[in-house]
């Protein structure tokens, strides 16, 4: 992946079963980068699948943990270097993304997030 690329990651919510909840969208965004290559789009998605989230064991707070865990895994050098990404969520991958900022950015406050846009779709408030 080039430095200069924008990444844009699709986070899904948890329970999610399969990959279709974004619809066209990520092959949508893929046929832009296409028709018009500096935008410079990576898309990603990070699924967290079939969480077990029916039961209590299962918090926020762990979830956010597995995708800092996927964070690294996914983006590895890039989140090094702070390259900054945008976010797009679905439902309760929101709530994920906003635990994740509090507990590795806004309680730390000592550095800034790499995340630079989030967007969330049909977010569970």
């Amino acid at each position: 992946m080039a430095a200069n690329k924008r990444i844009v990651l699709l986070v899904h919510g948890w329970s999610v079963r399969n990959t279709d909840t974004y619809g066209g969208l990520p092959e949508r965004l893929k046929l832009e980068n296409r028709r018009n290559p500096e935008l410079e789009l990576d898309v990603r998605q990070i699924w967290l699948s079939e969480y077990i989230s029916f039961h209590n064991e299962v918090t926020i707070p762990d979830i956010a943990r597995a995708f800092q865990a996927a964070l690294e895994r996914e983006l590895g050098d890039a989140l090094k270097s702070w390259q900054r990404f945008a976010c797009i969520t679905h439902s309760t991958g929101g709530s994920v993304i906003r635990a994740w900022l509090h507990h590795y950015y806004i309680s730390v406050g000592e550095r800034k997030p790499p995340l630079r846009h989030l967007i969330m779709l049909a977010h569970a408030n």
